[in-house]
């Protein structure tokens, strides 16, 4: 099943975006919900002593390659804020940048 739906993704770009642009639009109560408990997620994964800044460096990091050479990057969390097994911190240390297609196949698992 994973395989047929990995292929039909592959094959049918603009429907799938247009399917989940569609359920968003239906969905904004659950999108907005699923937002916000991430927010608060990663609020109570910050402790007090990071450095904001290296933090905040770390997202326009990732804004300024999107603008410079036109890619997406991702900013990842290496030990998910939330994982099956462990739970890491909101912290400079636990980022990284990854492409968006590796950060959606590493989803909410540890290591990257």
């Amino acid at each position: 099943m994973a395989a047929y739906k990995k292929k039909w993704s592959k094959e049918n770009k603009a429907r799938k975006n247009k399917l989940a642009s569609e359920w968003k639009k239906k969905n904004s109560h659950k999108v907005l919900a699923n937002t916000r408990s991430r927010q608060a997620l990663k609020l109570n994964a910050t402790p007090a002593w990071a450095d904001k800044v290296a933090i905040d460096y770390i997202y326009y990091a990732a804004k300024v390659i999107e603008r410079v050479y036109g890619t997406k990057w991702h900013v990842d969390h290496i030990i998910p804020l939330k994982g099956k097994n462990v739970c890491g911190l909101h912290v400079q240390n636990n980022l990284q940048l990854l492409a968006p297609l590796d950060n959606l196949k590493k989803s909410n698992k540890l290591g990257g």
